[in-house]
């Protein structure tokens, strides 16, 4: 179970390496923030559907099973607290785009 003073972090970072400069092309997000469970079920009904969709494409019985699952599913969001981030220099981000 989940505390409400429990927190939580969440770390997206996408790099790709610039030759050119001799550096990478990052982007950076760091978030910190509590997790709470979603229990609205048109909110879960559409994040079950949006990560079906992501991951199955085309899959002509992912309404079905998340129907069958839906009741199954503990779902939890990040609530930001703080958010910070960064990314490599303008130069080095249009250096990466002619590589």
């Amino acid at each position: 179970m989940l505390s409400e003073n429990e927190q939580n972090q969440l770390f997206y970072r996408r790099t790709e390496p610039s030759r050119s400069k001799c550096a990478n092309n990052f982007q950076s997000v760091l978030i910190w923030g509590r997790l709470q469970p979603v229990t609205d079920t048109a909110e879960k009904l559409s994040a079950l559907r949006a990560l079906a969709e992501k991951y199955s494409p085309g899959i002509p019985d992912n309404e079905d099973e998340i129907q069958h699952s839906l009741n199954y599913v503990f779902m939890t969001k990040l609530v930001p607290e703080w958010i910070t981030g960064k990314q490599a220099a303008l130069e080095v981000r249009e250096a990466a785009t002619t590589l």
